[in-house]
């Protein structure tokens, strides 16, 4: 593939994401180069409120230094603005003068302060809170003054007076709304968080409209439209961002209230793309740190050719620290004359909980205080989960202790931004060293974003390195054959192409032959790698078929669905009466069998009964099982269950697998009889609940639970150890992550044809098994 030329207008954190996903995926396809107004490396915007506040300094927040873009082969151009997109001459020019040739470009200019436009708005000591000169600006007025004034009581707004507390002001907060954060908290959160931030010095002046900013030559005093005024010697004005789409505007793009972009981020010129805050997607523009990073990352994968179905929106949630008190919400969190929510307050421990229901399913929530369920029910309401479902994970929840990391699942997320769980992190420490928050960083990326998790991120660095801390990710030997751990040993077959058991045992060094156990597991990743096997041609490789003592063959029939039309049944007696077989053995697996068929015949009966001629392997999905409680009889769906297990057996029936799965279709679920290795599918009125032994998986509707189980499989085949069975699997990658990933439409369509794949390699070969 031709080199081509990507110009990225902006070195914010939605284009520089962009860079570091392509680098990824294809860092040889492209000649990248960044233009940035600022004179510095890519940095965390969002924490410019820590450097006001002290606990962080430049340094601390730069994401890439100027070294990271020589060492990628990056041109940087920094202090310069684009004044011009050339769309003819596909060129773009700075103010510097400097043009630049492009074959590709990417739109990612953010956003700019919005400033009101009030007389007086050019007095000194006016400002937004915006970029690292602005915090400069306000550390040195609060050298010369004492009297600051924060418009705005939304996030930043509160930051910025926290940092300004900080620095020994007095802070008045002017905030035009009733209550602060509107667009984050309900008002009962917001009025908590009110009453902390007061313990701690501010004072708040709500439902406040400025009219006019009082003094000559430096600002000196507000006065509002009620009549009222206040003194004060600095104004920062936080009232929220304009998208900065100048630039996008006067080159003739497609725009609204920011540049309007298609699902892989393209504009209406097809060699221009966009991503960030400048962007107005599906009627969405997003200034949250996560959709600015799942765009970038949609983007890349389109630009390096790689399947994705586009970016389809965000969920918007938030979770953040502020001035030291946990904050969550998530999606439709206000209460309406449609909606009904469930409260949970202590207010001796300041903590509030609130979860708001619509037509019986989950649409939003507010946590103050105490987030720890805020993933789990950002997951709820993703699927619209059930009030009683959600009611149980709030009643259930137990206050904070000593011991709450060690419970936690190594797939919990602790950085939300970046996607980091607990057993990344971990690992970040066992095995990459990592001693620090920051090297951790470094590592994992995690805290490197909104740095609301960072003090999650010192607490499990703190939990890791105590004696408390027995948890390990550390992998055991393959077997008493080689040293090498299972994971090492299946990167040594795939980067060195190593095809046979023969080439494994010799190129890594056995120290013998090989015992029959890891024969198998090898003969297992070899044919998950490579869709193929080592055969000899007998009979006895085929799936159903089974050598007796005697020399003669058992032949298992399979039923899809358990179900026999009349036909089959007529078409199985003429065999068994042509083949001289007088017994029909029906099996625990609801599957008939069968016995005592000659070598010569068992091709002919199976081409007889359209019986496909597919490899057996060690282990393998079995035939899906129904199972009808009969109290439930008016409420079955019958035809639901047998339509289901007829389509799942005709796609996974003897499936090779790392451990026998076994896939029961039922109309009530009963975790005593569920068998323990196995899937378990429940018919509800809602769709189908999905069971791994008796862990609920997810809630499917009608239309896509065959392709969710699929997913599932096919995911489980390429992620577990051989003989690791599916309970155990789902426990050691966790319940969250499998979640996430059936859930996520481009890993759940990649997943599914992976399976389609597999699935003609592996039965295309089976004429290869001769006739005899």
């Amino acid at each position: 593939m031709k080199t081509q030329k990507l110009v990225i207008i902006g070195n914010g954190m939605a284009g520089v994401r962009c860079a570091e996903e392509i680098l990824k995926y294809a860092a040889s396809a492209f000649d990248i180069t960044i233009i940035g107004s600022e004179p510095h490396g890519n940095y965390n915007r969002i924490m410019l409120s820590s450097v006001l506040q002290g606990g962080t300094n430049m340094k601390d927040i730069m994401i890439n230094d100027i070294d990271w873009y020589k060492e990628n082969g990056i041109t940087l151009y920094v202090g310069e603005t684009v004044k011009r997109l050339n769309r003819q001459g596909k060129t773009v020019e700075t103010d510097s003068g400097r043009k630049v040739l492009y074959d590709k470009v990417v739109i990612a200019t953010g956003s700019s302060p919005f400033m009101i436009p009030l007389p007086g708005i050019d007095l000194e000591g006016v400002m937004a809170f915006r970029t690292v000169e602005d915090c400069e600006k306000m550390v040195s007025s609060a050298k010369s003054y004492k009297k600051a004034t924060v418009i705005g009581g939304g996030l930043l707004g509160l930051e910025a007076a926290k940092g300004l507390l900080h620095l020994g002001m007095e802070v008045d907060v002017v905030h035009l709304g009733p209550y602060l954060m509107e667009r984050q908290l309900d008002e009962k959160a917001a009025k908590l968080l009110q009453e902390e931030l007061e313990h701690q010095g501010m004072n708040f002046l709500l439902e406040k409209q400025s009219e006019r900013l009082l003094g000559r030559k430096r600002v000196k005093g507000i006065e509002f439209k009620d009549g009222s005024s206040v003194r004060t010697d600095l104004v920062v004005m936080a009232v929220g961002v304009r998208p900065n789409i100048t630039l996008a505007k006067e080159s003739g793009l497609e725009m609204n209230r920011a540049i309007i972009v298609n699902d892989y981020m393209q504009t209406s010129d097809p060699d221009i793309y966009a991503v960030g805050e400048c962007v107005e997607h599906r009627g969405f523009v997003y200034g949250l740190v996560k959709p600015l990073y799942e765009q970038g990352v949609v983007l890349a994968k389109h630009l390096c050719e790689q399947p994705t179905r586009g970016y389809q929106g965000t969920i918007l949630s938030t979770q953040l620290k502020i001035s030291g008190v946990d904050v969550f919400s998530v999606g439709q969190f206000h209460d309406s004359d449609d909606t009904e929510s469930i409260m949970m307050l202590d207010e001796t421990e300041s903590i509030y909980k609130k979860v708001v229901f619509q037509d019986d399913c989950a649409v939003g929530a507010v946590l103050y205080g105490d987030t720890k369920e805020g993933t789990q029910l950002m997951e709820m309401i993703a699927k619209g989960e059930k009030r009683e479902m959600v009611k149980e994970i709030l009643m259930n929840a137990h206050p904070q202790t000593e011991d709450h990391l060690a419970e936690m699942p190594m797939s919990q997320t602790i950085c939300n931004c970046n996607n980091v769980s607990k057993g990344t992190i971990i690992e970040a420490v066992q095995k990459h060293d990592c001693s620090t928050v920051d090297e951790i960083k470094a590592c994992t990326k995690a805290s490197g974003s909104c740095g609301g998790c960072k003090p999650m991120v010192a607490e499990m660095l703190s939990y890791i390195q105590s004696d408390q801390f027995n948890e390990t990710i550390v992998e055991e030997p393959f077997c008493a054959c080689t040293s090498l751990t299972e994971n090492e040993v299946v990167d040594h077959i795939v980067h060195e192409r190593l095809t046979t058991i023969d080439e494994v045992r010799n190129k890594l060094n056995w120290v013998r032959d090989g015992c029959e156990g890891c024969i198998k597991a090898l003969r297992y990743y070899l044919r998950m790698i490579y869709q193929r096997t080592e055969l000899t041609g007998d009979l006895d490789e085929l799936v159903g078929v089974q050598k007796q003592d005697d020399g003669r063959f058992t032949l298992t029939l399979p039923i899809k669905g358990v179900l026999l039309t009349g036909e089959y049944l007529q078409e199985l007696t003429l065999i068994m009466k042509e083949y001289n077989q007088p017994h029909l053995a029906v099996t625990e697996n609801q599957q008939l069998t069968l016995i005592d068929v000659e070598e010569t015949d068992v091709l002919s009966v199976m081409d007889r009964l359209n019986i496909e001629r597919k490899y057996a392997s060690d282990f393998w999905i079995h035939h899906v099982r129904t199972s009808i409680v009969k109290q439930n009889l008016k409420q079955l769906y019958v035809n639901d269950m047998y339509q289901l297990a007829e389509a799942l057996d005709s796609v996974i029936d003897h499936r090779f697998a790392p451990q026998h799965v076994y896939i029961t279709v039922a109309n009530d679920f009963d975790k005593n009889s569920t068998v323990e290795k196995g899937l378990t599918l429940v018919r509800m009125s809602r769709g189908w609940e999905m069971y791994i032994h008796d862990t609920l998986i997810s809630i499917v509707n009608r239309e896509d639970v065959n392709s969710y189980v699929i997913a599932l499989i096919q995911y489980y085949r390429e992620t577990a150890s051989y003989l690791e069975e599916l309970n155990s699997w789902l426990n050691r990658i966790g319940l969250i992550h499998i979640r996430e990933l059936i859930y996520e439409d481009d890993l759940r369509d990649q997943l599914l044809n992976d399976f389609t794949q597999s699935t003609e390699n592996e039965w295309d070969k089976s004429n290869h098994v001769m006739n005899k």
